[in-house]
Parts: structure tokens; C-alpha cells; sequence
């Protein structure tokens, strides 16, 4: 993070996992992550999202659940992917990076990680 505000023109306002991104399953899948900056050059810029997943999740396995897709929102209007879009300063950028599909069945998943990921505030239940 320190190192793309030390070389671009942003500023990052929030970065985290988003909770229930990650495909469920014996082994859930990783999280996908929350990156929310905004343009402070004193200059427009051009921002590019060149990402898969926006379609189709990663698919889980062997009774795993599907992740999360990836979505980018410019000033809370969705944006699309694989193209050139230009900032203003002040514009506020939401990308959310998807989360991985699961793996074995959610139901035997065991109890203490469940309890784990709840506390940890990764799912919501």
C-alpha cells in the first residue's frame, strides 16, 4: 500500500477481507480482498482493471462452493474491466479482488474453524 502512494497519485482509504468471499467447504477458499483509494494528483489519471473473474467465480471442488466475482466501482458506479477509465482528482476507487472457490463438502467443515472464521469476522454465519 505505502509503496503505490509513495509512486502514484493516490490514497488508500481501506483495505480488508470481505467477509463471506471465500467459497465455503471442508477447506474454505481464501478471502478476497477490499481495496478503496482515492485520486489526489492535482491531475486526471487513467485507471485499468485488467481482471478475470467478473463472469464466472472459481468454481470449488468436490462439493466446494464457488468464490466471489471481481468488481470494480468508480465513485460507486460499477465499472468495467479490461478498459482504459479516467480519474479526477477526488474520484474514490472500490476494487474488490475475488475470493477462491471451496473444497469438500461445507458440512464437514469442522466446528472450531467455523467458530474461528465467525469470531474473526471473515463470515457472517
Amino acid at each position: 500500500m505505502e509503496i503505490l502512494e509513495n509512486t502514484l497519485p493516490i490514497l488508500y482509504h481501506e483495505k480488508e477481507f470481505i467477509p463471506d468471499s471465500a467459497g465455503q467447504g471442508e477447506y474454505r477458499g481464501g478471502f478476497g480482498a477490499r481495496h478503496r483509494f482515492g485520486a489526489i494528483g492535482s491531475r486526471g489519471m487513467w485507471i485499468s482493471a485488467v481482471a478475470d473473474r467478473t463472469k464466472t467465480p472459481a468454481d470449488g471442488l468436490l462439493g466446494g462452493k464457488p468464490g466471489t466475482l471481481f468488481k470494480m466501482t468508480v465513485n460507486d458506479r460499477e465499472m468495467p474491466t479490461k478498459d482504459f477509465i479516467p480519474l479526477q482528482t477526488g474520484d474514490m476507487v472500490t476494487i474488490e479482488v475475488p475470493g477462491g472457490g471451496g473444497y469438500g463438502r461445507p458440512e464437514n467443515r469442522r466446528q472450531e474453524l467455523i467458530e474461528k472464521d465467525i469470531e474473526a469476522g471473515l463470515v457472517t454465519g
